[in-house]
């Protein structure tokens, strides 16, 4: 699953989340009943220990990504830097190869 589509999951059950946390508070507020009323209020803490929990997921998921493409970047510059220097190491050798060469036909 790519990031934007789990931040945009996330971000879905968030709003789902306030959403049900709306309704709750409203059914709260016109309750009469003691018993319904902490049973809602004990619901309501559950919801925002829940949205708290995502929000953190989502905020990890992100800079769990960040890393992954700052390790990558990192990877590929190491990985360009090896490259050149075996193509300056290619390019000596042949022109070793080209003097050697030369010295032989030239001596003969």
């Amino acid at each position: 699953m790519h990031i934007k589509q789990l931040s945009n999951l996330l971000d879905s059950k968030i709003a789902e989340l306030d959403a049900r946390v709306t309704l709750r508070e409203k059914n709260l507020s016109e309750c009469d009943q003691e018993e319904e009323k902490l049973k809602l209020q004990k619901e309501l803490t559950e919801l925002a220990v829940l949205r708290d929990k995502l929000v953190k997921s989502k905020d990890l998921a992100l800079e769990a990504h960040t890393l992954e493409r700052l390790s990558n970047k990192k990877l590929n510059q190491r990985k360009a830097f090896i490259g050149l220097g075996l193509c300056v190491i290619g390019g000596l050798t042949a022109l070793v190869l080209i003097f050697i060469a030369a010295k032989e036909f030239f001596a003969a």
